[in-house]
């Protein structure tokens, strides 16, 4: 684990953090840089080596010795699901990640993104039961397999949310969380490599800079009635880096892209401003209002507004 976090720290973090914008969660990358090489040595549990994930006989089988006979519950299914006999730290119990994961989004003001873990579970169970359907097969056991089975249930809530690494659109995100559940089923089925999820999410990861484009507001002539929350009285603010939430994206009165609008203004790009069509904006501030990290999203649009507006 000390390897895993040097490298996610100093080589996927610090380094991707030179281009303003990380493309790979740093754990994730860095597990699988290290995990990859290991697989099919004496580092890995023989019985994890004889999964055959096609033949239900020969992996029920394999989770009887994997998960059952060694364990307090002495049942895949319970075993899988409350406490695992091995395995690393965070992945020993999926129904306490479960709930402090649930926790961490009822409590996080709707800043971590919640579509991605409820549309991959979902994926994940939709797809392996009908596969277990199709082949008259145990479907709870198929199911239980593949969704608690590596890292998936703690990737769910606590790395495909990473907001650097995901889609800020709510569209882009469920379609980014179906793809990383297709992926995790066909690794970890065809593949046979029970991490499978790791390897998804960075191929995912890939795909977010695409995904943005997806589901993006359209700008509109009339204003709109937006419903804040109410404000808060903080003693001191901090600016911080947009951690891609994508709340200013729903606060605009006029459905604009302030984020976007505030990277263009950072480039002097007023083409893409005028494109973004920064002109519309009210200097009504409820993007500034909404954003967590404290970015003055109106004083951006406001800038790119004067600018784009001045005769040429």
């Amino acid at each position: 684990m000390t390897v895993v976090a040097v490298i996610a720290v100093v080589v996927f973090k610090k380094i991707q953090g030179l281009f303003r914008r990380k493309y790979l969660n740093p754990a994730g990358v860095a597990k699988l840089l290290v995990l990859v090489p290991l697989w099919g040595t004496h580092l890995i549990p023989p019985d994890h080596l004889i999964i055959d994930v096609f033949s239900f006989a020969s992996l029920h089988e394999a989770l009887e010795i994997c998960y059952s006979y060694t364990a307090p519950f002495r049942n895949p299914l319970l075993t899988l699901t409350i406490l695992k006999n091995h395995g690393w730290l965070g992945g020993a119990s999926s129904v306490a990640v479960i709930i402090v994961g649930i926790g961490l989004i009822t409590f996080s003001r709707g800043y971590v993104k919640w579509k991605i873990p409820m549309t991959y579970l979902a994926t994940m169970a939709i797809i392996s039961a009908s596969y277990g359907l199709a082949n008259g097969e145990d479907i709870a056991l198929r199911v239980t397999f593949h969704v608690f089975t590596g890292s998936v249930i703690f990737l769910a809530f606590f790395m495909a949310t990473d907001p650097p690494t995901t889609p800020i659109t709510g569209v882009g995100q469920v379609i980014f969380a179906i793809g990383l559940g297709a992926l995790t089923f066909f690794l970890q089925t065809y593949i046979q490599f029970l991490g499978g999820s790791i390897l998804a999410l960075t191929l995912m990861n890939l795909t977010t800079p695409l995904l943005d484009r997806i589901g993006l507001p359209k700008p509109v002539e009339n204003t709109m009635q937006i419903k804040l929350p109410p404000a808060k009285k903080f003693g001191k603010t901090e600016t911080t880096r947009c951690i891609r939430c994508g709340k200013c994206l729903t606060a605009c009165c006029r459905n604009l892209k302030p984020i976007f609008i505030k990277e263009a203004v950072d480039k002097s790009d007023w083409a893409k401003a005028r494109t973004l069509r920064a002109d519309l904006c009210e200097n009504c501030g409820f993007c500034s209002y909404m954003c967590p990290s404290r970015i003055d999203l109106r004083g951006a649009a406001t800038n790119a507004k004067r600018t784009i507006q001045e005769p040429e």
